[in-house]
C-alpha cells in the first residue's frame, strides 16, 4: 500500500506540474488576443516571465532588418548596461547573445548550451575562469562585469528562423533552474509565432484594407478557440469520468473549424478528418477513415515529400502548394509530427495569392508611371526642337541630297515620341473621363483601320457584334487597348490567319474577345505578361500590354488569357453596372 500511495502522490505532483504549465501557457495565449501590437505584447510577456521566476533582470531582444538586436522590453537592467548592450549587431559583435541568435555556438559555449540552442549558466565566474584567454575574448563580458552570475539566453523562433531572444540575469548563483528553462523553451515558439503575426499584420495593413478585416476575423477565431481551450483546461481538473467529456469538446472544436484538419498514421491512412475535410475531399468521414490519402486523391509530390519528412524526422512543416486534385487551388498546409503519424491542417489561400499578384503587378505599373511622368516633359521639349530643325534643314535646297536622311531621322524622333506616349499612358493618375458608350460602336469606328492593317499583312479579320448594353467608357483608352491587342494578335499569326473580334454578355459582364490563330504564348511567359518592358519582339518596348492592364484597371475590367499552340484568346470582362 505504501508503494501505491507514493505513486499516487507522484502522480498528483506530476498532474499539478502539468496544470501549472497549462495555466502559464494559457496566460501566454491570452496575450495574443489582448494586444494589438508587438511592443505591447512583449511588455506583457515580460511581466509573465517575472511572475514565473525569481530573477531580477529580464529582457526580450528583437532582431531587426539591419542586424541589430535592441531590447524591445526589459526590466531590472541598469542604464549603464542598456547603454552598452542595446546597440549590439549580429554582424559586428561577439557574445553569447549573438551566437544564440545566429545559431552558431562555439566550443567554449558547449557546456552551457541546451539541446534547443539556449545558453544557460548558473555560475558565470566559474564558467569564464575555466576558459583560455582566446576563448574569453569571444565574450563581451558585460554581464560578468556588472556582477551577473546567473545568465540565460533563450531563442525565440518562428518555424526555423530566430526572431530574437529572452535574456535572464541575476547577481546570485543558481537562479535559473533547468526545468524552468525547458518550459520557456517550449513556449518560446508561441511567442515567436505571435511576434511573426504582429509583424505580418503591420505589413499587410499597409497593403490592403480588406486584409485588416481578415485579421480581425482570425483574431476572433483565436479568441473563441482560446476560450474553449481554457474551458478544456478547467475540465481536466475534474475526475477521470469528465476527461471523456473534455475529449468530446475538443473534437467539437475541430469539427467547427473552417480549415480542413486530418490525422494520418505512418501508412498514410486517415485516422481522423473533420467536417471541413469531408467537404474538401468530397467524401464522408466513414468513407475516408482507414483509406490511404493517395487512394483518395492524387497527392502533390511536394506535399507527399513533406509528409514523409515530418514523420521520419519528427518535425513540423508549413508550406504552400497548388493542388490540381482540388481544382488548382492554392493551399497553405501545416503538418505536425504525432506519435503514430502526423496531424495536418490546410486552408485555401487562392484569393490571397491572386491579390498579392495583382498588388505586385500594379506596383510595377505605378513605378513605371512615376518614372515616365518625371522624364517625359524633359525629353519631349528637346526632341520637339530637334524635329523642327530637321524639318527646316530638309526643305533647304542645299540639303536636297540629304533629304532622305532627314526624313529617316524625323521618323526615328517620332518613334521615340510614340514610346514616351506609351510611358505617359502608364503615368496617368487622374480618373479617366467616362461617358456612356456602346463597345460595338468603338470597334466599328476602328474596324476600317484594323481591316487595312490586316489586308496589308495578307491576313483575315472578322467582327461578331453581340447585343450588349452601353457602358461607362473612355473611348480613347478603349481604342488604344483594342489596337494594342489586335496588332499583337496579327503579329503572332502567319499569312492567311484569321483574327476574330467578338462582343457578348456573360455572367452579368460585357465580354470583348480577341482571338488569333498564332502559335500561342509559352507557359514560362504567362506570369510576365503585363510586366513593363517585357517583350518577345525585336523592336517592341514591352509597354503595350502593360498599358492594356492599366486601361482595364481604370475601367474596373479584368483581362483573362487562354493560350494553346493553336492560338491565343484574350477576353476583357467589363462589369455591367446595376440599374438603380
Amino acid at each position: 500500500m505504501g508503494f501505491y500511495a507514493s505513486m499516487d502522490i507522484l502522480n498528483i505532483i506530476k498532474r499539478k506540474e502539468i496544470e501549472d504549465e497549462l495555466s502559464r501557457t494559457n496566460s501566454l495565449l491570452k496575450l495574443f488576443v489582448q494586444k494589438t501590437n508587438r511592443k505591447a505584447y512583449l511588455d506583457e510577456v515580460l511581466i509573465l516571465l517575472q511572475e514565473w521566476i525569481d530573477c531580477r533582470c529580464t529582457g526580450i531582444r528583437v532582431l531587426n532588418d539591419e542586424g541589430y538586436v535592441p531590447y524591445e522590453s526589459f526590466a531590472g537592467f541598469s542604464q549603464e548596461f542598456m547603454g552598452s548592450e542595446n546597440w549590439l549587431s549580429v554582424n559586428h559583435h561577439q557574445c553569447a547573445c549573438m551566437r544564440v541568435i545566429l545559431e552558431k555556438p562555439e566550443s567554449q559555449d558547449a557546456i552551457c548550451m541546451t539541446n534547443v540552442g539556449s545558453f544557460c549558466c548558473n555560475n558565470t565566474i566559474e564558467f569564464i575562469c575555466e576558459m583560455s584567454t582566446e576563448e574569453q575574448s569571444r565574450f563581451r563580458g558585460k554581464c560578468i562585469e556588472l556582477g551577473y552570475k546567473s545568465v540565460a539566453i533563450i531563442p525565440i523562433r518562428y518555424q526555423e528562423r530566430v526572431l530574437g531572444v529572452i535574456h535572464l540575469a541575476d547577481e546570485k548563483e543558481g537562479k535559473l533552474p533547468s526545468e524552468f528553462i525547458e518550459f520557456i523553451e517550449k513556449v518560446a515558439p508561441l511567442i515567436g509565432e505571435a511576434m511573426y503575426r504582429f509583424n505580418l499584420e503591420d505589413e499587410l495593413r499597409y497593403k490592403n484594407d480588406n486584409l485588416e478585416r481578415l485579421v480581425e476575423e482570425r483574431t476572433k477565431e483565436l479568441k473563441l478557440a482560446n476560450e474553449q481551450l481554457n474551458h478544456d483546461i478547467v475540465e481536466q481538473k475534474l475526475a477521470s469520468e469528465k476527461l471523456i467529456r473534455a475529449q468530446e469538446e475538443k473534437v467539437s472544436i475541430l469539427e467547427s473549424m473552417t480549415d480542413c484538419f486530418f490525422a494520418m498514421d505512418r501508412d498514410m491512412r486517415f485516422t481522423y478528418i473533420n467536417h471541413a475535410g469531408e467537404i474538401a475531399f468530397g467524401k464522408s468521414q466513414n468513407e475516408l477513415l482507414s483509406q490511404k490519402i493517395t487512394e483518395v486523391i492524387k497527392v502533390n509530390d511536394t506535399a507527399l515529400q513533406h509528409y514523409h519528412e515530418v514523420m521520419s524526422e519528427k518535425k513540423s512543416a508549413t508550406f504552400e502548394i497548388i493542388s490540381e486534385a482540388l481544382g488548382g487551388k492554392w493551399l497553405e498546409i501545416s503538418a505536425y509530427s504525432a506519435e503514430n503519424g502526423l496531424t495536418c491542417y490546410f486552408r485555401d489561400i487562392t484569393s490571397r495569392k491572386i491579390a498579392e499578384g495583382e498588388i505586385a503587378r500594379f506596383d510595377r505599373l505605378n513605378l513605371v508611371g512615376q518614372l515616365a511622368a518625371g522624364i517625359a516633359h524633359e525629353i519631349r521639349n528637346p526632341m520637339t526642337t530637334v524635329r523642327g530643325y530637321l524639318q527646316l534643314l530638309g526643305v533647304k535646297p542645299e540639303y536636297a541630297t540629304q533629304r532622305s536622311t532627314f526624313e529617316l531621322m524625323i521618323s526615328e524622333v517620332d518613334r521615340a515620341n510614340a514610346i514616351i506616349t506609351e510611358f505617359l499612358s502608364l503615368a496617368q493618375t487622374k480618373p479617366s473621363e467616362m461617358k456612356s458608350r456602346n463597345l460595338n460602336d468603338i470597334i466599328s469606328h476602328l474596324y476600317p483601320l484594323l481591316e487595312a492593317d490586316t489586308f496589308t499583312q495578307n491576313k483575315q479579320i472578322k467582327f461578331i457584334a453581340g447585343e450588349i448594353p452601353d457602358l461607362a467608357l473612355n473611348a480613347k483608352e478603349i481604342s488604344q487597348l483594342i489596337l494594342n491587342l489586335t496588332r499583337n494578335g496579327l503579329e503572332a499569326m502567319a499569312e492567311g490567319g484569321t483574327l476574330s473580334i467578338e462582343s457578348y454578355v456573360e455572367d452579368c459582364k460585357v465580354v470583348l474577345e480577341i482571338a488569333d490563330e498564332g502559335c500561342g504564348i509559352p507557359k514560362e511567359n504567362f506570369k510576365k505578361l503585363g510586366t513593363p518592358f517585357f517583350t518577345t519582339k525585336d523592336t517592341g518596348t514591352g509597354l503595350g500590354f502593360a498599358s492594356c492592364y492599366k486601361i482595364a484597371e481604370s475601367h474596373n475590367a479584368k483581362i483573362c488569357i487562354d493560350s494553346s499552340p493553336k492560338g491565343t484568346t484574350i477576353s476583357i470582362l467589363f462589369p455591367i453596372p446595376k440599374m438603380e
